[in-house]
């Protein structure tokens, strides 16, 4: 998991960089990358949206599966488990 996630950061540090280089060396390049984002910023916005709940919820799937997080885990649970009580005392006392 650790070695995973060091590979996953080596790449997009290495990327940024292969980026920052290319718009410095290349400045119409940059013009006319920017002019792109900036037409379609909504859809950039959204990808990245939708690419930072992706990666959250596999990360915190992946935490709660870790035997390390166990009792983490297990104070989730209780507590899901206390406000599904309360919601279920909440439905029979409104009857």
């Amino acid at each position: 998991m650790r070695r995973m996630l060091g590979v996953v950061a080596v790449a997009l540090v290495v990327l940024l960089a292969a980026a920052v280089t290319t718009m410095v060396v290349r400045p119409t390049f940059a013009q006319r990358v920017w002019s792109f984002l900036h037409a379609y910023r909504w859809w950039v916005l959204a990808l990245l949206v939708t690419a930072g709940v992706l990666l959250l919820g596999w990360l915190l799937g992946t935490l709660l599966r870790e035997p390390t997080s166990s009792a983490w885990r297990a104070h989730v649970l209780a507590a899901a488990d206390a406000i599904q009580h309360q919601l279920c005392t909440l439905a029979t006392s409104a009857r």
